[in-house]
């Protein structure tokens, strides 16, 4: 079966998790195909070869998970500044608006981005090949502008060295950040955060920005508008940042809120078969035309 068609029925099966509320807790790994690090064990640096990259079923998409993770810690260095995590929408777009609003300032530029990548691939088919992309660069670049196609690591890489800001992607279930754009000389670093199906970005709140009380959620756009969304590389602030955000997936992964999409269980809800991790709800979606699931 092509892969678009797998990548379909795995898009209706995110929906179905979305709609019904089914996302959380996950176990073990991440389904990722990089070997598990230990957690803080230091990011990873990506720079522009796609070989390295994840392969394509990656490409997740669903909202944030579990309210009782924490959404802020305080920087280590105090500044009373905040890391916070900024959520975007769960619409499939959701690597582009976190992109968007670390680099732009905004969560509005999703189809632009998704023209950046495009046009990045069918400018440079020796390194945007058919065995990284995994179809041709034309189809490709026409698949990626699609509104529903969900991005990850090859986005991240085209993006980073199209801003010129190294971007650190925190992966929840593993806590492993990997960094791309590094060894380009670029001046500034941005946060994102990956939950298994969705990505949001995170910023250093201004020192004047609302910090939430103990034991409370934080208020999601509290001084958003003195965000700082990229730090200097090197710089004091950064260190910060970068042990703020180890606290921060420490905390998101100790609150459960990730799904590991090769290993949750789910149940039909058309006929109430289990199954276990995407491949499976794939399998019994295409065999029965179901793709209505809840995760349990």
């Amino acid at each position: 079966m092509a892969v678009d068609e797998d990548a379909a029925v795995a898009a209706a099966i995110a929906a179905s998790l979305e709609e019904s509320g089914g996302r959380g807790g996950g176990g073990g790994g991440s389904g990722r195909p990089d070997p598990p690090r230990p957690p803080n064990a230091g990011p990873t640096e990506v720079g522009d070869v796609p070989a390295a990259l994840p392969p394509r079923r990656h490409r997740h998409r669903g909202g944030p998970s579990n309210g009782a993770a924490p959404t802020a810690v305080p920087l280590p260095d105090g500044s009373g500044r905040w890391l916070a995590r900024r959520v975007v929408s769960a619409n499939n777009s959701c690597l582009f608006a976190s992109v968007g609003l670390l680099t732009r300032g905004t969560r509005d530029v999703a189809a632009d981005l998704r023209g950046v990548v495009a046009d990045a691939v069918l400018a440079d088919p020796a390194t945007y090949n058919e065995a990284v992309l995994e179809k041709p660069p034309p189809a490709y670049a026409a698949w990626v502008r699609l509104p529903k196609s969900w991005g990850g690591a090859i986005e991240l890489s085209v993006l980073a060295a199209w801003a010129g800001v190294e971007l650190a992607a925190g992966d929840i279930a593993t806590q492993r950040v990997d960094v791309y754009g590094t060894g380009r000389g670029f001046s500034k670093r941005a946060w994102l955060v990956y939950d298994g199906l969705h990505y949001d970005a995170v910023c250093v709140t201004a020192p004047s920005a609302s910090a939430p009380a103990a034991g409370t959620k934080w208020t999601q756009g509290a001084g958003e508008e003195g965000d700082e969304r990229a730090v200097s590389v090197g710089s004091a602030t950064a260190a910060a940042a970068a042990a703020a955000f180890a606290t921060l997936l420490e905390g998101f992964h100790a609150a459960r809120a990730f799904t590991d999409t090769a290993r949750f269980t789910l149940r039909c809800g058309v006929c109430g078969a289990g199954v276990e991790g995407e491949k499976e709800a794939v399998v019994h979606a295409k065999q029965t035309g179901h793709a209505n699931f809840q995760e349990y």
